[in-house]
């Protein structure tokens, strides 16, 4: 038993050494994009395939107009310094289209008085519920497409802050990657240390499962796109078929993402640290009503990568603390060379996990002190887990004061299922990563 016990523990610390040293090659903390980089920062890694001088030297060419929708519903306790980040942009060509989704918080007041304030703003109320087949925020975004002309649109969510030079520098590196698709993942910010340990632990799952450095490799099939910052060219937009051909997606920015790097077109992410910033949600309890609502999907509403996950997790994070008592009692009622062996590690692969959560932690300019709660955040999601997958098959998953049934809500793979573009030219393996 106790050889068995030793067993596990070793192939546990080399998972977690794996992870360690993964971290310091700079294969999950290399990517980053703030305000004060220039646009061939991430050359060493993609190696600009821009052919003017000026989109090789990092500069615009050209300041073409971006059409930002952002889809908001019963956000009015946020807006006045989200939406009122997006209006106050240095970028020169841009307009922004807020979507009312039904609100019935004070949304509309705000909404009226950032308005008058800033005239590039327009207000859309949606009046009317999402259709069968329809997720909400995929729905009321629909509802605005007709007024974006723009040459780019760039989708955001109503709960991000943004840098007042966003526009400005994501369109520098959209030039200088030649990219269809460009991705911010924003910061999260969190209230309390509980809050920020759970969102450590999903960013964490998250950048596991899709590295954004794979993303960018159209070699990988691997997507990572965030719905708070999605800057499309707009004609890709219109030939991957819009929101529409996801209208039926819970995660449908990875849909999206998927949709655009299937049918040959460039997508491109990485993280930022202050160019988009906010908290997704207020509180713990919060926090476990909202990712609820996406994370059965995110193991593809299939119960055996579910049970998968949670023993993953439960292996590789909850015991970790168990590990060290076993050990530890084992070295007491069975002392010898396995039971001392077992202990140290036991302590190092907790040292280990606490190190590399630490660091994640540093790098998403995180709370001091939440990585201590590594073990409660993963059985915090694995709980949510569970209870994302009892919503489904008990009446559907609900969020923002609508249930999805199940017989509503599309499968993760149909987001392939519409017909794609095929590209005139198709792009070589290597064209954006040498």
């Amino acid at each position: 038993m106790l050889t068995a016990f030793v067993l596990l523990l070793i192939l546990i610390t080399l998972f977690w050494l794996l992870v360690f040293c993964m971290g310091w090659s700079g294969r999950q903390f290399g990517l980053t994009y703030n305000a004060a980089d220039p646009a061939e920062k991430l050359d060493h890694q993609y190696p600009p395939i821009g052919t003017s001088p000026a989109a090789q030297a990092g500069f615009l060419t050209d300041e073409p107009g971006i059409t930002m929708i952002v889809p908001g519903r019963n956000e009015g306790h946020v807006l006045l310094s989200t939406l009122g980040s997006m209006c106050r942009q240095d970028y020169p060509n841009f307009n922004i289209i807020f979507v009312d989704d039904q609100s019935t918080d004070n949304t509309p007041e705000i909404c009226r008085s950032l308005a008058a304030k800033y005239p590039h703003l327009t207000v859309l109320v949606n009046k009317h519920s999402p259709p069968p087949g329809w997720v909400g925020k995929n729905w009321a975004i629909a509802q605005a497409l007709s007024m974006a002309t723009r040459e780019y649109v760039l989708f955001a969510d109503s709960d991000i802050q943004f840098h007042p030079a966003v526009l400005h520098q994501a369109m520098r590196l959209a030039q200088r990657r030649q990219t269809d698709l460009l991705s911010l993942l924003p910061r999260p910010d969190g209230g309390g240390r509980m809050e920020q340990a759970f969102m450590l632990v999903a960013f964490m799952l998250v950048f596991a499962i899709a590295p954004p450095a794979h993303s960018n490799d159209p070699r990988r099939r691997h997507v990572m796109t965030a719905g708070a910052f999605m800057l499309f060219r707009r004609s890709v937009y219109d030939a991957i078929g819009r929101h529409e051909a996801v209208k039926g997606q819970i995660i449908e920015d990875l849909a999206l993402g998927r949709r655009t790097k299937t049918a040959g077109y460039r997508v491109f992410s990485t993280f930022t640290q202050d160019l988009a910033f906010g908290r997704m949600y207020e509180g713990v309890a919060d926090c476990f009503r909202g990712a609820k609502k996406n994370a059965y999907a995110g193991v593809r509403y299939n119960v055996l990568l579910l049970l998968a996950m949670e023993l993953f997790l439960l292996l590789v994070g909850g015991l970790l603390p168990v590990y060290l008592l076993v050990a530890a009692m084992a070295c007491w009622l069975q002392p010898g060379a396995i039971a001392y062996a077992s202990f140290w590690m036991a302590l190092a692969v907790n040292i280990l996990a606490i190190a590399h959560v630490r660091r994640f932690r540093q790098w998403m300019c995180g709370k001091p002190g939440a990585e201590w709660l590594l073990t409660p955040a993963i059985f915090f999601a694995m709980a949510i887990l569970a209870a994302s997958a009892w919503d489904y098959y008990r009446g559907g998953n609900s969020w923002a004061g609508r249930t999805y049934e199940r017989q509503h809500v599309e499968h993760p793979d149909d987001a392939l299922a519409h017909p794609l573009p095929k590209r005139a030219t198709p792009r070589s393996p290597g064209a954006n990563r040498q």
